[in-house]
């Protein structure tokens, strides 16, 4: 038997919704992952052009979402310019917008913007942090007082409403 394009054995893998505080944050991110894989799927040529260089993009891209998440601007592999999240969420939503349908996620995508517009959970923990720092709040009570967030709002699968403490 000849070699095959398909010898190898590869995995793809999907770990940004471990880190999820919301439960619909962490569907709307899956939903969007099925439809980006099914669209690819249906577009085995899809990408096949790319060189080092844009190889390199997409890696600067990745660093890039780690470092900036939403509030970063990603470079466009086509004209090389810097795009905003916003112009980077919308065309893709595009993109996979007959796979979505498909396979009876597009709700679930439309989502994603809800993210955006309120603001991920790791702005949600920057901003309490923050917030009891101003107030006078030693860093380590205001870092409790985050993990108290995160744990009731991992528990209850949705962003808790927090009765923060004043600084004594």
């Amino acid at each position: 038997m000849g070699p095959s394009a398909f010898a190898a054995p590869s995995t793809l893998e999907l770990r940004i919704t471990d880190c999820c505080t919301s439960v619909d944050d962490a569907v709307a991110i899956a939903a969007l992952y099925r439809a980006l894989v099914r669209h690819t799927i249906r577009n085995p040529k899809l990408n096949s052009r790319f060189c080092a260089i844009s190889r390199a993009l997409n890696e600067e891209n990745r660093w890039r979402a780690q470092r900036y998440g939403t509030d970063g601007t990603y470079v466009d592999i086509a004209t090389r310019q810097a795009v905003s999240f916003d112009a980077v969420l919308d065309q893709t939503l595009e993109i996979v917008k007959e796979d979505a349908a498909e396979l009876g996620v597009a709700e679930e995508l439309v989502y994603l913007r809800s993210i955006k517009q309120r603001g991920t959970s790791a702005h949600r923990q920057l901003e309490i942090f923050e917030r009891l720092r101003s107030q006078g709040t030693r860093p380590k009570t205001a870092l409790q007082e985050v993990a108290k967030w995160l744990r009731l709002s991992t528990e209850g699968g949705r962003f808790a409403e927090l009765e923060l403490k004043q600084a004594a």
